[in-house]
């Protein structure tokens, strides 16, 4: 006999054997690749996060004074309704630190609140509609503050002025 290809029902069962395979596949890969989106994304808004906190813990390391309401002649550092961080110093007009674009589909809220007499905690919120998905906090010993002794009030705000 001659045999030359295979028959159908070769065919089938090739078939549902690389079927099977391939469920056994994705079911054990499918979690390892969701996974990693969500700690891709994590390390994203880590990155973001990271990058103001650095920012403004340069920012407030040396200076001299700071208050939580307004005062003239005080730098204001605050989010506008664009949810950019923005920083209006003392007789000039608004520049944007952290925009839109540095966010991306995130939304950032930060609050500045006193940790100690000399330190501020400043703390940043990433949410993502609506929902809040990543939260980091630095704290900031205010080295001027302790030279000059002076101290830190007692509050916490959206709003944090320095000079």
């Amino acid at each position: 006999m001659n045999k030359k290809g295979m028959t159908l029902v070769e065919v089938i069962v090739t078939v549902a054997i690389l079927g099977c395979v391939s469920v056994t596949l994705y079911a054990f890969l499918n979690p390892m690749i969701s996974q990693y989106g969500k700690a891709a994304e994590t390390k994203v808004m880590s990155d973001l996060a990271s990058g103001v906190l650095h920012f403004y813990e340069d920012a407030f390391r040396y200076t001299e004074e700071t208050s939580f309401t307004y005062k003239e002649g005080y730098d204001k550092y605050y989010t506008n309704n664009k949810n950019e961080l923005m920083v209006q110093q003392s007789g000039k007009s608004e520049t944007v630190l952290f925009g839109n674009d540095y966010f991306m589909e995130y939304t950032p809220e930060l609050t500045f609140s006193k940790y100690s007499n000399y330190s501020v905690k400043i703390t940043i919120v990433l949410s993502k509609d609506g929902e809040r998905k990543y939260e980091a906090a630095t704290y900031v010993e205010c080295v001027n503050l302790k030279l000059h002794g002076r101290q830190m009030e007692d509050k916490s705000a959206a709003t944090f002025y320095t000079k």
